[in-house]
């Protein structure tokens, strides 16, 4: 069992935030640096792609790495029952919601995914760099188009969630989260934008309900411009140097 009490030996960093906010373009100038400096750590950034055990998949689509990490870290979800009430929430919520069968899928499969590796790192005492980790599941449970996020909900949530070492919370302001997720290219964010800037709202009111939960905001480092940016990362850096240190 994994527990607050009783953390792993490795540094879990997790890097999230709303749709649109510049998660992974983060991630990717903290890994860039962080390996500078000559940090070793594992990653599921797709395009700094590390994991142990998955030598060669930075080569490979998003989807295929995320197929692996879901092969890879479903055996140890299974085998920690302290984590099937946070599993069995999410999923109900998730099925019982108005989305598509797809859409349900693919919120299901990434909850599972983001539960099994936290498992998986924890249980290795590895560093880690996770873009979307288990905090980001509240996104797939708890924002919606047809629901105002109810604050009971986001923080039953924050109560039961395993948290990482440290949470990076990008923050941009909510129009240029939603001119970012309209100009991607990929069909699943073509939506009238009416209803894009609804759900960019209501994943804000709930990223704001979580990151100020007081079991998580101690853990919380908040990047809105570039001095904290370069702030997160020497914390980051620091925390990662102590525990190679404590190590040797």
């Amino acid at each position: 069992m994994i527990s607050d009490a009783a953390p792993a030996p490795g540094l879990y960093v997790e890097v999230t935030g709303v749709t649109g906010a510049g998660k992974t373009t983060w991630a990717a100038q903290a890994i860039d640096r962080l390996r500078s400096l000559g940090h070793a750590f594992e990653t599921n950034h797709e395009t700094r792609f590390q994991v142990a055990g998955l030598r060669g998949y930075e080569r490979l689509s998003p989807t295929r790495q995320n197929l692996a990490l879901e092969m890879l870290g479903l055996p140890y979800l299974l085998g920690t029952p302290s984590f099937w009430p946070l599993v069995s929430l999410c999923s109900w919520r998730i099925i019982s919601s108005g989305r598509p069968p797809t859409g349900k899928i693919a919120c299901l499969r990434s909850v599972l995914r983001k539960a099994g590796n936290y498992i998986r790192w924890r249980i290795k005492g590895s560093n880690v760099v996770h873009d979307e980790g288990p905090v980001h599941a509240a996104h797939n449970v708890l924002v919606s188009l047809k629901a105002i996020p109810c604050e009971p909900d986001v923080r039953r949530f924050a109560e039961i969630v395993p948290l990482p070492d440290l949470i990076v919370y990008i923050y941009v302001a909510p129009e240029i989260a939603i001119a970012r997720t309209l100009a991607r290219p990929d069909p699943p964010r073509a939506i009238e934008v009416e209803k894009l800037s609804r759900f960019v709202i209501n994943a804000y009111t709930v990223f704001e309900i979580l990151i100020r939960h007081p079991r998580i905001a101690p853990r919380v480092i908040r990047v809105a411009n570039p001095e904290e940016s370069d702030a997160a990362i020497d914390v980051i850096a620091r925390e990662m140097a102590r525990l190679r240190v404590s190590r040797e």
